[in-house]
């Protein structure tokens, strides 16, 4: 019995087109980043994902650089920063690439608050879990935060659509 490939072909269409959509959207958004902004783009994301991490408390609890706070720790009244932190940073982010108000201070306020939480992490792994993969990103955020900060003090990337590529 014969395959009817009739039926197949306007699905297949539509994931294709689909597809393209969605690739000429990363293509125009990618557009207007630059190195600047990309780093942004991964702390406001490495944020979320750490605002994800402290609501499993019991997982993060049995790691060895939390398990010294214990299961009593308010894990999620720690997770709130971090979601604080991705607000400031990806508006920020958004609002420096469309050119809206403000956005020089959201990502100098997102970048305040990454560099205090970096910084607690980076201390907080120092003396007891240096070789943990977390103390992999928390240095580096730190420094990275900073430079963010400094880039959002000097206004750069100038508020607007492209990087000037």
């Amino acid at each position: 019995m014969e395959k009817d490939e009739s039926r197949d072909t306007p699905s297949k269409h539509r994931v294709v087109r689909c597809w393209m959509s969605l690739m000429s959207w990363i293509k125009d958004f990618d557009s207007n980043l630059g190195h600047g902004r990309r780093t942004e783009l991964y702390f406001s994301i490495a944020s979320i994902l750490m605002f994800i991490a402290f609501m499993h408390p019991i997982k993060l609890a049995a790691t060895q650089t939390f398990g010294m706070f214990g299961y009593e720790f308010n894990y999620f009244a720690a997770a709130i920063p971090w979601l604080v932190y991705f607000c400031f940073t990806f508006y920020g982010l958004i609002a420096n690439i469309h050119d809206w108000r403000k956005s020089r201070e959201a990502r100098m306020a997102g970048a305040a608050i990454g560099m205090a939480l970096w910084l607690w992490l980076t201390l907080l792994h120092f003396p007891n879990a240096l070789p943990e993969l977390l103390i992999a990103q928390s240095v580096p955020g730190l420094l990275f935060s900073a430079m963010i900060f400094k880039s959002a003090v000097l206004n750069l990337p100038p508020p607007g659509g492209t990087t000037g590529r």
